[in-house]
């Protein structure tokens, strides 16, 4: 029997706990890509054409990770927003 797939510690069937740290963590991630795209915004405004590529950059690397750990945290159940129930 093969073992379980194990992505950046999360296991498919990953406790509450994982998965509320993976939802917090994604949401940490989005919160930056929003942070590097309004940066990267002013510095084009700005005609600061390279340094508006370097936030482009980061943002796409970051959105990657995220775009990867988005199936991980539908398939633990949590919900992304935090909701308490």
């Amino acid at each position: 029997m093969a073992a379980p797939c194990v992505i950046d510690g999360i296991q498919p069937e990953a406790t509450n706990e994982e998965a509320a740290e993976l939802a917090e963590y994604v949401r940490g991630k989005l919160n930056l890509a929003f942070s590097l795209a309004c940066h990267g915004e002013q510095e084009r405004r700005s005609g600061h054409w390279a340094s508006a590529e370097e936030y482009q950059r980061k943002w796409e690397e970051v959105m990657a990770e995220v775009k990867r750990l988005l199936p991980l945290l539908r398939k633990s159940g949590m919900s992304f927003f935090g909701t308490d129930k």
